[in-house]
């Protein structure tokens, strides 16, 4: 979902705000609070390579014996400071190893140990000192030394137990290793993979400077924190090199596992302001229980590695989520003497920037480095002298006269000489106020400067009014005076901007983890802060930027989020108003909401405004009668609603158009019908606002007179054309007419939906606004029990030539290995009038003309299964996993990806999913790879908590598990033994279970081995479910009727959970030439099962099959037209129309839920 809704308040923001009632006189308590900003006020070392550039990265910060100790790469030392203001640099030479990059450090007893990448252990008593002893690692185990263990964090549990985490690459995990602290640190076990790449999912993790490279990042810079028994594994992607470096969290209840991903991370990210990046940080705690964060900067000019350091605020909420204030920081601020709330207390020093943009002169400049790019707010480019020489200044005009609290000066080090190992380099320079620009004062005095500050925030005694302001040159350099900004905060003196309107989002329709937002240009503003937060209104990120777009790859696929603007100046925030989103609603009377009693409210625009609320203006164009056709009885194209609609600049737009073209005195122009509709496409689509267009297939209707608005013509001939005009055009498109088909009560006129059915539609289109987006209707049910649902078998495994799977014809094909006349292993011909891909076949109609399939390997076929779940009221699926085909390289790849594609649909379509192993072709042994594919998906889908994945099946308080294969008497290879490995297992990794098993389990004859061994089994499990297909026909079902009826008392008594099996019928004729289908008998024979399941009490029903037409027991929509020639198809009765197995699904589970 898209909003602008989510009202927040900055915890670090500017002052001029209505939060900030008071009036400033740039008072401040130093001795009780510092202020500092960002980048942190260290002395950057010099590096080794030309040209020179200074470097520190990978921090770690630690409070111990009173003080804090802060390392980074490549700093020929370390800091400590009592108070995170002031550093003192302490270096040091006894640690041999460095210079090693990422270190980290560990508070343990009374010693802190210091290790990086691939060096040993060190540890000091006394870090003050340059006495730190040598502890050599004994990790040669995990590979080369300088190979084992980059970027390293050291963690130290509560129990005394220590651990050791790593990960520096784009394609290898982060993982972990206990280590032995009485055993030199010796590792205890094997390595834990903890953390895998995500990028398809997560945004941030894509390299680019805004993730746009398509390239995995590089995960790497782990760092564990321990908070309320919460174990967080922090962890850094893409590159240090960007802007949009930034860590990310998982949380575990256990040091080594598993993880769960926390879904509003990236955490610390800074992408806009002076500088940006907030990566491979570490999150340690001040002596008053303060959590910050310590992390990352990026300048990268001269070189990759050409870094700084940046301190900031951390909170963690009631419900454990991580949080991270970034987008003030390069602004002055607070760091408190006291434990407070960072998500509730200001922590502003209360200054805004006064020097933005401003004029700007100089002493002399270079023309690749002008005196403008001092005051611009990008510290990757800099102001440079010509020379380094006393006497070069920079001057910057307020333009009026303005109190002045604090600078920041910024040095750029232009053309220095200076590499490591060098001594510390001090700047000399003065800075002199002037109200006139020709008589100066000095207020700043550095002339005699000792201390290397390239960053020194310089906060002054008292406030000075003035308004020009220039520092100059007093020391000859081994290099040019250069700076990359000369910040000058204070507060201003004039009005805030205006509020930020205009606003336009889209979520890029091929790509869900990029946005881009425009919003008009607002007079006076400096910049903009563009809020980003969760569906609940959670900020997740503030992130500042100059211009009046934004354009960010960093969002989460699968997330939904809200978005408000304000706009900036040296005067302050400007106030929030909500933009709102403009839906025309497009039609004939069913839009007008005739024979609706206040159509103003109750019609479906009605209704669907209510339901998007008020940051939607849904406008309602519809006029009764009206046509698509241009030559029809009442065109829609001459009404003066239509030029109100084209006027009224709309973001969306619902095009319901149709049902009066089914009329008989329209119909002879259904020829141009198409046409019409991709012309009023394109003239929605060609507005300036460039709207969303969707095109509503028309409902059902229940007209008996064939003249009017007759159903089966709407439905077979004018449906079709509007569907080819959208599909032509590239817009959505959405059938209205299952909506209402089974529900004739709520059209009582047997044309226009009464209020009720107006309500249904509304939901639909809510859906579709926000369904693109991560959200459908309702909201994020978990699903908690089996019981009450109706579930069906989904085995997708189809996959074509050029879908990019490899398997060619995978499970089209025959036995000679060919998907061709005479040579295929389908019974029935799917429906493929609703996929967005399709695939060209050998086979032909009677017409002459091809037949066309589907490929499950494509999301979108997916997605249309689970979408027709929803539509038809089928509560969800379990996803078939065949043993014999996790073995399989490429088979198992298409396991992954369906389920991969399923779970997400599951989740969008708010329907139930759950695993289901068929242990057909398993082998004695084969039972880990059972558990190691379990615990693979357990990890990285997040089915116990359901935080990102929410529709997982649980019942009985666990995640459900389906195994299927056990007690047939058919010879497998495998046994009760076999089996019970695997049930074992997955009840103590804290699974309910549902036992798949044979039609006569409970009797122990006829298919069921004849052990009571399998009564055991059963009893360890939470649900029974026998395997009826094939088993009977219409005529011999009512048998079987009493085989269910006992199997639920048996169940009962033993305490076990039932779900009985329906199939719709049965065929393989081109698997096996001499068998009997069993027939459909136009639905009669499922439905004898479906009602009889449940008047004989059943709880949960089992629907074989969704998506097998191999034998031919698919509900999901077939060809009531098939192929012809040298194979046999199982046509669907065209009366009853493909999706009619469907209803039948979606009615019986509706039974069963009253």
């Amino acid at each position: 979902m898209i909003t602008l809704t989510y009202q927040m308040r900055l915890r670090i923001k500017p002052a001029m705000t209505s939060f900030f009632i008071v009036s400033l006189f740039c008072f401040l308590n130093s001795q009780a609070q510092s202020i500092v900003s960002n980048p942190m006020d260290l002395n950057y070392r010099f590096q080794f390579e030309d040209p020179a550039y200074r470097e520190a990265a990978d921090p770690v910060c630690e409070y111990f014996k009173g003080k804090y100790y802060l390392f980074a790469s490549h700093s020929g030392g370390y800091w400590s400071s009592p108070d995170l203001k002031a550093w003192k640099y302490i270096p040091c030479q006894s640690i041999t190893e460095l210079n090693n990059y990422a270190p980290s450090i560990l508070v343990r007893n009374d010693s802190l140990y210091y290790i990086a990448s691939g060096s040993d252990l060190y540890r000091t008593a006394n870090p003050d000192k340059d006495e730190w002893e040598r502890i050599p690692m004994q990790l040669k185990h995990l590979g080369p030394k300088n190979d084992a263990y980059h970027d390293p964090d050291l963690f130290q549990d509560d129990d005394g137990k220590v651990y050791l985490y790593w990960g520096c690459h784009d394609k290898n995990p982060i993982e972990g290793l206990e280590l032995d602290p009485f055993k030199g640190f010796a590792p205890v076990g094997e390595p834990v993979t903890l953390i895998t790449h995500n990028q398809d999912k997560y945004g941030w993790e894509v390299q680019g400077e805004n993730n746009e490279t398509g390239k995995s990042g590089w995960n790497e810079g782990p760092a564990l924190l321990k908070h309320k028994g919460k174990y967080y594994l922090q962890y850094a992607s893409p590159g240090t090199q960007f802007r949009i470096y930034a860590d990310g969290v998982y949380v575990s209840d256990s040091p080594l596992g598993p993880y769960t991903y926390m879904n509003n991370s990236p955490f610390s990210f800074k992408s806009g302001g002076f500088i940006g990046g907030a990566g491979h940080g570490h999150t340690f705690k001040d002596k008053y229980g303060n959590y910050w964060h310590v992390a990352t900067m990026k300048i990268s000019q001269r070189h990759m590695f050409e870094r700084r350091l940046g301190l900031f605020p951390v909170y963690i909420t009631e419900d454990g989520r991580f949080g991270e204030h970034t987008v003030w920081t390069d602004y002055p601020f607070r760091i408190p003497d006291k434990k407070i709330d960072f998500q509730q207390d200001d922590l502003s020093a209360g200054w805004n920037l006064l020097s933005y943009d401003k004029p700007v002169l100089s002493s002399s400049f270079q023309l690749e480095f002008l005196p403008a790019y001092a005051v611009n707010e990008q510290v990757e480019n800099w102001w440079s002298a010509q020379t380094g020489n006393p006497g070069e200044w920079l001057q910057v005009d307020l333009k009026k006269k303005l109190e002045v609290c604090a600078i920041q000066v910024n040095f750029a080090d232009q053309d220095f000489t200076i590499h490591a190992p060098h001594p510390l380099f001090a700047y000399q320079y003065k800075i002199e106020a002037s109200d006139d620009g020709s008589k100066w004062k000095a207020i700043v005095d550095k002339t005699h400067n000792t201390k290397d500050a390239v960053h020194e925030l310089i906060v002054l005694k008292k406030a000075v009014k003035t308004r020009y302001l220039r520092i100059i040159n007093t020391k000859e350099l081994p290099g040019k005076f250069s700076l990359s900004g000369f910040r000058v905060f204070g507060t201003g003196k004039g009005d805030l901007p205006q509020a930020v309107t205009g606003i336009k989002i889209q979520r890029n329709p091929n790509d869900a983890r990029r946005f881009s937002l425009t919003w008009d240009k607002q007079k006076h503003a400096d910049g903009y802060i563009l809020n980003v937060a969760d569906a609940s209104g959670r900020l997740i990120h503030s992130i500042m930027v100059h211009d009046n777009h934004y354009e960010g790859g960093w969002f989460s696929r699968d997330t939904q989020y809200t978005f408000t603007i304000h706009a900036f100046n040296e005067n302050g925030l400007s106030l929030l108003i909500n933009a709102q989103t403009k839906v025309a609603c497009i039609g004939a009377s069913i839009t007008e909401g005739a024979r609706i009693e206040n159509p103003k409210e109750n019609s479906y625009p009605g209704q669907l405004q209510s339901l998007l609320g008020p940051n939607y203006q849904v406008n309602n164009f519809g006029v009764s009668g009206t046509t698509m056709l241009k030559k029809g009885n009442f065109p829609y194209w001459k009404t003066e609603a239509y030029q109100k609609a084209l006027q009224s600049n709309p973001d969306i737009v619902f095009i319901d158009l149709g049902g009066n073209d089914a009329k008989a005195i329209n119909r002879p122009f259904y020829d141009e019908l198409e046409q019409d509709c991709r012309d009023m496409i394109r003239t929605f689509k060609g507005l300036p606002t460039h709207p969303r267009v969707i095109v509503l297939l028309p409902t059902a209707f229940f007209v008996t007179d064939t003249a009017g608005i007759y159903d089966p013509i709407s439905k077979n001939e004018v449906a079709p054309r509007l569907q080819k005009a959208a599909s032509a055009e590239g817009v959505e498109m959405v059938d209205m007419h299952p909506l209402l088909v089974d529900r004739p009560d709520l059209i009582p006129d047997k044309i226009h939906p009464e209020e009720k059915g107006s309500e249904i539609m509304a939901k639909r289109l809510f859906q579709q606004i926000t369904f693109q987006t991560g959200e459908t209707f309702p909201l994020a049910q978990k699903y908690d029990s089996y019981k009450g649902l109706a579930m069906a078998g989904y085995q997708g495994w189809f996959s074509c030539p050029g879908d990019g799977s490899d398997r060619d014809w995978y499970h089209w094909w025959g036995r000679d290995g060919s998907f061709r006349p005479g040579s295929c292993k389908i019974d029935m011909w799917p429906d493929v009038s609703e996929y967005d891909k399709t695939y060209k076949t050998d086979f032909v109609f009677a017409d002459g003309s091809p037949a066309y399939v589907m490929s499950e390997w494509d999301e979108s076929t997916v997605e249309t299964h689970f979408r027709w779940m929803r539509e038809y009221g089928i509560d969800g699926v379990f996803v078939q996993r065949f043993v014999s085909e996790i073995k399989r390289p490429k088979s198992y790849n298409q396991l992954n990806k369906v389920w991969k594609s399923a779970i997400t649909a599951a989740n969008a379509n708010n329907r139930a999913i759950s695993i289901m192993y068929d242990l057909s072709g398993m082998v004695p042994g084969d039972e880990q790879l059972v558990l190691m594919d379990m615990d693979a998906i357990a990890k990285q889908y997040d089915i116990k908590d359901r935080i990102d994945n929410p529709s997982y099946l649980h019942h009985n308080g666990k995640p459900l598990v389906a195994v299927w294969g056990i007690g047939f008497n058919d010879n497998r290879k495998y046994g009760f033994k076999e089996a019970e490995i695997i049930i074992d297992a997955l009840i103590e990794r804290g699974f309910s279970i549902l036992i798949g098993v044979p039609t006569h389990w409970r009797l122990l004859e006829s298919d069921t081995m004849a052990d009571p061994e399998l009564h055991r089994l059963i009893k360890k499990c939470d649900i029974v479910m026998p395997w009826f297909v094939g088993r009977y026909n219409e005529e011999t079902f009512p048998k079987y009727e009493g085989l269910v009826k006992e199997d639920l008392k048996w169940c009962k008594e033993n305490n076990v959970d039932y779900a009985p099996l329906a199939f719709p019928g049965f065929s393989w004729v081109n698997m096996a030439k001499d068998s009997k289908p069993i027939p459909r008998n136009r639905g009669s024979f499922y439905w004898k099962q479906l009602s009889s399941h449940i008047d004989q009490g059943a709880e949960m029903l089992y629907l074989a099959m969704f998506d097998e037409i191999d034998e031919g027991t698919a509900i999901f929509k077939c060809a009531t037209k098939v192929p012809v020639g040298d194979s046999y198809f199982l046509p669907l009765d065209a009366d009853l129309g493909s999706d009619y197995y469907l209803k039948l699904a979606g009615k019986a589970a509706k039974m069963l839920k009253k």
